[in-house]
């Protein structure tokens, strides 16, 4: 069948509804938009791997030392009693070496350049973060096991995360094996 261009159709007219568009329908040409514009990189990735370093230890530094004071202070607003609250659940007895431990951490990032420090390396960073756990098990193993949840959501021992560790510990090794590890 041969197609005729040119003539005009016999039907009626369709209306279309507000929002439609009527199939073959042309579109009211719209303006060009430009595509955005590059900023840059941001002002964190424009810093070097060394300054990256710096950066970091000095947040950790600050957030250790505001731990630490916290902890110490008679009065607490209601949203750092909360916060400290958590983390004495989370991490018991813990509570008080994290925030020395973080201050140390960051001060180490800072003063990684002098000669007479070790320096920084994954082994040391994981050793360090290992022996937190054991300690954290550590506080909570003077609680029988029964006891264990009841002590660590009164932030006592090793707090849950302990406690996770002392049961985990005691199923798989039993009671001497826990002792031992």
């Amino acid at each position: 069948m041969p197609i005729t261009r040119g003539k005009p159709s016999r039907s009626r007219p369709k209306t279309v509804l507000p929002g439609k568009s009527r199939a073959g329908a042309r579109k009211p040409a719209s303006k060009r938009q430009e595509p955005p514009r590059y900023a840059g990189p941001s002002w964190w990735d424009s810093l070097s791997a060394e300054r990256k370093l710096d950066v970091l230890g000095v947040i950790l530094s600050l957030l250790g030392g505001l731990i630490l004071l916290s902890l110490f202070t008679a009065n607490r607003s209601d949203i750092i009693g909360g916060i400290l609250r958590v983390l004495a659940q989370g991490l018991g007895w813990g509570v008080y070496i994290l925030p020395v431990a973080l201050l140390l951490f960051g001060l180490w990032l800072v003063l990684r350049r002098i000669e007479k420090l070790p320096p920084l390396t994954l082994e040391r960073a994981v050793g360090s973060v290992l022996l937190f756990l054991f300690l954290l098990a550590f506080f909570h193993a003077f609680f029988p096991i029964e006891l264990s949840e009841a002590a660590a959501s009164m932030g006592r021992g090793g707090g849950y995360l302990g406690s996770f560790f002392q049961r985990a510990l005691w199923k798989l090794l039993g009671a001497g094996g826990a002792a031992v590890a």
